[in-house]
């Protein structure tokens, strides 16, 4: 459920599911933290290197550019008006895959 801290809708019990293109097997990762509002957003998540934060701006009604400094990352998310998901590509280094995650 998300909680509203000024104008920034924040969830923090995502579900994410992983595709990766040309890595290992898909996965399915809880415990991601989406901050959403003012244009900007922001994904973060714990694994087995460390925290891990991509953060990015709004491109156009819905759809976000992120960044990954930790790890050379990119990212693109989606997010229809009333959706329960947010989904995207994303690269890191030479991996790269999907990610669709349950805003919850």
């Amino acid at each position: 459920m998300a909680m509203q801290d000024s104008n920034v809708l924040v969830w923090r019990n995502c579900t994410a599911d992983l595709l990766y293109f040309d890595h290992a097997a898909d996965t399915s990762q809880d415990g991601f933290i989406v901050r959403l509002g003012n244009g900007l957003i922001e994904v973060a998540y714990d694994d087995e290197i460390g925290t891990v934060t991509y953060r990015g701006k709004q491109r156009g009604e819905g759809h976000y550019e992120l960044a990954c400094l930790e790890r050379n990352g990119k990212a693109s998310l989606h997010h229809f008006p009333d959706s329960h998901f947010i989904e995207g590509y994303w690269k890191e280094g030479r991996i790269r895959g999907m990610w669709r995650i349950e805003l919850k």
